[in-house]
């Protein structure tokens, strides 16, 4: 479990630390065709509570993709850093984490930190030549493609 123990890092006067959590990630939070996640996940954070029991949680969520690349279906794999920035407060104002006053699961923020994280497409690199036969995919540039307005 990923808790941040509120009522008890007030208790021990610890209104500011850093914690880390590692966490198999779920394989639903991908949308990218023939990508998985290779391991785990970390998350490293700094928390920093306040008088009103507002806790600002910030840091980072890393993870590795791999599988075939999006647009020439080659094996590759990446890493992954997405920034976690987020604040909980003992009441739900509709914009930011609610919690109870006393403990705070962090794995909805990380999910989130996931997602929103998450890139569109799986590359092999910037030299990246297209489909093995040797044509290359289509872009919008392309003869015969209409942009999108």
């Amino acid at each position: 479990m990923m808790i941040l123990d509120v009522k008890k890092l007030n208790g021990l006067k610890e209104y500011t630390g850093t914690a880390e959590f590692t966490f198999e990630p779920e394989a639903a939070l991908i949308d990218i065709p023939y990508v998985s996640f290779d391991g785990n996940a970390v998350a490293r954070i700094s928390y920093e509570i306040f008088e009103d029991g507002a806790v600002e949680v910030k840091g980072d969520v890393s993870y590795r993709l791999k599988g075939l690349c999006s647009r020439c279906l080659k094996e590759t794999a990446t890493d992954v850093k997405s920034r976690v920035d987020a604040v909980f407060l003992t009441e739900d104002n509709g914009e930011d984490y609610a919690y109870d006053g006393n403990k705070i699961d962090l794995s909805e923020l990380f999910k989130d930190t996931i997602v929103f994280g998450m890139p569109g497409v799986l590359s092999c690199g910037d030299g990246c030549k297209g489909v093995p036969d040797g044509t290359e995919a289509l872009t919008a540039d392309d003869e015969g493609v209409e942009k999108a307005d």
